[in-house]
């Protein structure tokens, strides 16, 4: 399945991947590596640290800037997420995240690497488990 990832091909259909693996497994150089390749095929790629990204996003609410920052990660045709999970999100922050996804539906591919299992979200986000879900 990784490696079909590779072919680009799901970023023309807007699909979504995530990567799920204990620390250590390659997840971080496999986004690296799927972002060189769909630049290559000449797609736009944003590669960033889901904290950082938050971060970003945050600083740019307070400043009043949100929707120019938004457009940094929603126009891009490949946004590689990476490291869910490995600090915490607060309410805020996952508020931000969930703009971000919703706002690239069917319209942009996602790809995500995470350490925690899916029935973690919730408590990750600091949100209900029907926030966690979409």
């Amino acid at each position: 399945m990784i490696l079909r990832l590779f072919d680009c091909d799901f970023i023309g259909r807007h699909d979504c991947a995530v990567l799920i693996g204990p620390t250590g497994t390659g997840k971080s150089h496999l986004l690296t590596a799927l972002g060189y390749t769909a630049a290559e095929r000449g797609y736009s790629v944003c590669h960033t640290r889901v904290v950082d990204m938050i971060n970003h996003l945050t600083a740019a609410q307070i400043k009043g800037v949100l929707g120019n920052t938004l457009r940094t990660y929603v126009r891009p045709s490949l946004l590689l997420l990476d490291e869910l999970g490995y600090l915490p999100i607060d309410k805020r922050g996952a508020d931000l995240l969930f703009q971000v996804v919703a706002a690239r539906y069917e319209t942009g591919s996602i790809v995500l690497s995470t350490n925690r299992p899916f029935r973690e979200w919730g408590t990750l986000l600091d949100t209900d488990n029907t926030l966690a879900t979409a």
